[in-house]
C-alpha cells in the first residue's frame, strides 16, 4: 500500500490520545474506604470484568476512528495482487514488452491499444509505489532500454509499435542475464504481452535456460503477466504472390492476396470487402468476397504499358538490364480494430535470369546438370548457366547467381570466402565429388574416395532391367531409400514421388562430415547429403552428390528426372537472392539487410533509427525492398494457463486481468477509510450510551455532588 500524501502519516502518533485521555479520567476521583460500602461492592464485584472489557473495546474504536481518519488523509493507494507482491520499494522492477503487431488490437471503446493499456497499467503501478529502479526490455533491443522515465513510459519514442514478432523466452533470457549481472536482491517481472504462441514459443528450448536459471539465482525474482487475451473483430491483408510478366510494349502484373478476418466463428457466413491497391500513386479498388472470414484474390492481372512511370526504379549499366521494370505497390483494407494488419507492401521486377553456375575441371562429367539448368521450367521464365575455373572466380558477379555447382576439388581460403558470402546471401550450391578428390575440407564436408558399386547380374535380371554397361551384364547400386520431405527430393505438386527408385549408380564417392543424408544407395552408402555446419544466420543451403552424371559413374544423365527437378528446385531457392525486388519478413535477423536503407513507404512513423523495425518499402543501392510483419503475427493463439505452468514450472509467476476497467492495478481506496471511520464512530456511540434503569426504580445510594 502506498499513499499520494504520506506527510499526513505523521500524525498518526495521534492514536495515543484517546489512551492518555483514559488515563488521566481514571486519577479524577480517589478511592476512600467506607464501611457501609464494603458489602454493596463485593455484591457488584461479579459485573466489574463486563464493564471493563466494554471500556476497553471504546478505547479501541476510538483509537481506530483518529487512525482512520489520518489514513483517509493520506489518500492511501493499493495495487491488487500487485500490492502484495511488490510493496517494497527498493526491489527492482524490470518491464518486458511486447511491441509486435499483435499487440497493436484496440480493445474497448476507448480506442487503446493492447500495448497501449498494458503501458499504462504498469505505470499507474511503478508511479504510486515510487519505485525508481526501472529496467526496461523491449522487441528488438538487444539491450534494455536506458534513462527511461516511469512517466514518459507510455510516450517513449523507443518503445513505439513494431512489425517485428516477439520473443518472450528471449527477453526473459535478457532480463535474467541483467539480474546476475548487477546482484540484484529482489526483482519482480513485469510481462505486457497478449500471450500469444507465436511471440511466447513455448516450445523453444530457450525456456529451459530461462527456468534452470531464474531457479538457480539467490535473487528473490516474481512475474506478473498483464492478461490481455480478450479478442476483437479484426480482419488482415497479406500479399501471396506479384509476378510481372514479359510483354514486350506492355506488361502485366498479376497480384495474389488474402484477406482473413479473426476469431472466425464471429464472422459472416458471406461477406465482401474492397481493397485499395496502389502502384506508382495510382490506386484501384479490388472486390474481395470472403467465406467464413477468409477471401483469397489470385493472379489479379494490372497491365503496365511502356514508359508508365514508377515511383522507384533501379537501371544497372548492363544493357541487359536498361529495360527492366522495378516498383513497388501496396494493398490496404479499412481501418478495424487493428491498424498494423490493414496493409501488406509489395515489390515486382521483370523476371530475372535463372542463373546457374558450373565450376568443373571437367564439364563432360556433369553435362547432364549443365543441361538441366538450361531447360525453363515454363515460357516465361529466362535462364542461363556459365561455365568458369577456380582461376577466374574474382571475375564472377555473384549477385546475378542463384545456384553454383562445384565439381572441383572442395574449395579453401580466397575461393571458399566467396562461396560463404554467396551461401550466406541465399545462395544454393551443390558440390560433386572431382576425379581425384584430396583432404580438402569445407562446410564441414570432406570426400573420402570413389567406390565402385558395380556387380554382376544373373540372366534373368538382366531380362528384366537395365544395365550401365550392357556388354559386360553389371549393374550398379540403387537407391534404398531417400527423404521425401526434404527440399530437393519432395514429392511432386501432385504427391507423386520422384522416380528414384530407378536408378543406378556404378561409382560412387564417401564422404564424412556434419552432414544430413537426405538419399542412400544399397550398402548404406549416402547418394545425396545436406551440410549441418552453415552459419545459422545463412540464408542458403549447401548439399553434395556423390556421384556424377557420367554415364560410367550413374543413370542420372540418362534418367533425367531426378536431376532436373534436383537443379530446378535449387534454383527456385537461390533465386531469392537474385534480382533487384526483395520481399522479406520484418525480424531482428534482417536488421542488417536494411542497414543504410531509405524509406519509400513506411506504415508506422517512428525514429530514423528504427525504420527497420516498421512495415514499408526500402531502397539500398540497386535493391527494393519490401518488409512486412510475419504471417503468423495474424493468427489467434493464445498462450493456456496450463502452457504458463509448464514453462514456468516451480517459479513464482501471477496472471492479473488487465483489461477490465474495475481491475486497475492501483486504486485509491480513502473511501473504504472513511467508512470504516464512521461505523467506528457509531459503534463507540453506542457503547457509550448509559445503560436503561428499570422503570420505577432509584438508586439505593448516591453520591454527593462535590
Amino acid at each position: 500500500m502506498t499513499f499520494l500524501q504520506p506527510w499526513m502519516l505523521l500524525a498518526l502518533p495521534l492514536l495515543a490520545l484517546p489512551i492518555i485521555i483514559h488515563l488521566v479520567h481514571l486519577r479524577r476521583h480517589q478511592t476512600v474506604p467506607w464501611a457501609a460500602m464494603r458489602f454493596l461492592l463485593a455484591a457488584t464485584k461479579m459485573a466489574s470484568g463486563l464493564s471493563k472489557l466494554k471500556q476497553y473495546l471504546i478505547l479501541a474504536l476510538r483509537t481506530l476512528a483518529i487512525a482512520t481518519l489520518v489514513l483517509f488523509a493520506s489518500r492511501p493507494l493499493i495495487s491488487g495482487i500487485s500490492g502484495w507482491l511488490g510493496a517494497e520499494e527498493s526491489q527492482l522492477s524490470i518491464v518486458l514488452i511486447d511491441r509486435s503487431p499483435s499487440m497493436q488490437l484496440k480493445l474497448g471503446e476507448t480506442g487503446e491499444t493492447k500495448q497501449q493499456l498494458a503501458m499504462q497499467r504498469v505505470q499507474e503501478w511503478l508511479s504510486a509505489s515510487g519505485n525508481s529502479k526501472i529496467v526496461c526490455f523491449a522487441t528488438g533491443y538487444d539491450e534494455p532500454v536506458s534513462d527511461l522515465d516511469v512517466r514518459s513510459l507510455t510516450s517513449d519514442p523507443r518503445l513505439e509499435p513494431t512489425a517485428l514478432s516477439s520473443n518472450i523466452p528471449l527477453l526473459l533470457d535478457q532480463a535474467r542475464e541483467y539480474i546476475e549481472r548487477n546482484n540484484v536482491a529482489k526483482a519482480t517481472v513485469w510481462i505486457a504481452s497478449d500471450l500469444s504462441e507465436f511471440d511466447w514459443r513455448t516450445s523453444d528450448s530457450t525456456w529451459s535456460v530461462v527456468r534452470d536459471g531464474f531457479s538457480k539465482t539467490p535473487t528473490d525474482v516474481s512475474f506478473q503477466i498483464l492478461d490481455l487475451t480478450p479478442q476483437v473483430f479484426n480482419r488482415s491483408i497479406k500479399v501471396t504472390g506479384a509476378e510481372l510478366t514479359d510483354g514486350g510494349a506492355e506488361e502485366e502484373l498479376q497480384l495474389s492476396l488474402q484477406v482473413k478476418s479473426s476469431p472466425l466463428d464471429a464472422a459472416p457466413a458471406q461477406e465482401s470487402v474492397s481493397v485499395e491497391l496502389e502502384i506508382a500513386g495510382n490506386r484501384t479498388a479490388i472486390p474481395v468476397s470472403l467465406e467464413r472470414g477468409y477471401g483469397e484474390v489470385s493472379r489479379f492481372p494490372i497491365k503496365f504499358t511502356a514508359g508508365m512511370p514508377r515511383e522507384a526504379s533501379a537501371v544497372s549499366s548492363n544493357d541487359e538490364e536498361k529495360s527492366k521494370t522495378l516498383g513497388w505497390g501496396s494493398v490496404r483494407i479499412a481501418a478495424d480494430a487493428n491498424e498494423s494488419d490493414n496493409v501488406a507492401y509489395f515489390t515486382f521486377e521483370t523476371k530475372p535470369l535463372r542463373r546457374t553456375l558450373i565450376v568443373s575441371d571437367n564439364p563432360s562429367a556433369i553435362e547432364a546438370i549443365t543441361i538441366a539448368a538450361s531447360i525453363a521450367p515454363n515460357p516465361t521464365a529466362k535462364t542461363s548457366s556459365d561455365q568458369v575455373t577456380v582461376k577466374q572466380l574474382d571475375t564472377v558477379d555473384w549477385n546475378q547467381y542463384a545456384v553454383v555447382v562445384w565439381h572441383e576439388q572442395l574449395p579453401t581460403e580466397a575461393s571458399l570466402e566467396l562461396i560463404e558470402r554467396f551461401v550466406n546471401t541465399g545462395g544454393q550450391i551443390l558440390f560433386l565429388p572431382p576425379e581425384i578428390p584430396n583432404n580438402n575440407t569445407s562446410f564441414g564436408l570432406r570426400w573420402n574416395g570413389w567406390e565402385s558399386l558395380t556387380k554382376t547380374r544373373s540372366a534373368e535380371a538382366e531380362s528384366q532391367s537395365n544395365s550401365l554397361d550392357n556388354s559386360d551384364a553389371a549393374v550398379g547400386a540403387r537407391v534404398e531409400q531417400w527423404r521425401n520431405d526434404s527440399l530437393l527430393l519432395g514429392n511432386t505438386m501432385s504427391g507423386t514421388a520422384l522416380p528414384l527408385s530407378t536408378l543406378q549408380v556404378a561409382k560412387a564417392c564417401r564422404i564424412a562430415g556434419n552432414i544430413t543424408e537426405l538419399a542412400t544407395l544399397e550398402g548404406d552408402i549416402a547418394l545425396l547429403v545436406r551440410s549441418d555446419a552453415v552459419s545459422e544466420q545463412s540464408k542458403g543451403d549447401v548439399y553434395a552428390l556423390c556421384t556424377t552424371t557420367s554415364d560410367e559413374n550413374s543413370t542420372l544423365g540418362t534418367d533425367g528426372i531426378a536431376i532436373y527437378v534436383m537443379i530446378q528446385r535449387l534454383l527456385d531457392a537461390g533465386m531469392s537472392k537474385v534480382g533487384s525486388a526483395k520481399s522479406i519478413t520484418a525480424s531482428t535477423e534482417q536488421s542488417t539487410q536494411l542497414k543504410d536503407s531509405q524509406s519509400i513507404a513506411i506504415a508506422q512513423q517512428s525514429l530514423s533509427s528504427q525504420q527497420w523495425e516498421q512495415a514499408g518499402v526500402f531502397s539500398k543501392d540497386k535493391l527494393l525492398i519490401a518488409q512486412n510483419r510475419m504471417n503468423e503475427e495474424d493468427e489467434v493463439k493464445l498462450v493456456s494457463d496450463e502452457t504458463l505452468q509448464s514453462v514456468f514450472g516451480e517459479l513464482k509467476w501471477y496472471r492479473i486481468d488487465a483489461v477490465a476497467a474495475s481491475n486497475s492495478l492501483v486504486q485509491e481506496v480513502w473511501r473504504w477509510f472513511a467508512i470504516l471511520m464512521l461505523i467506528a464512530l457509531l459503534a463507540e456511540g453506542i457503547l457509550s450510551a448509559p445503560s436503561r434503569r428499570a422503570k420505577g426504580l432509584k438508586p439505593l445510594f448516591s453520591q454527593p455532588t462535590r
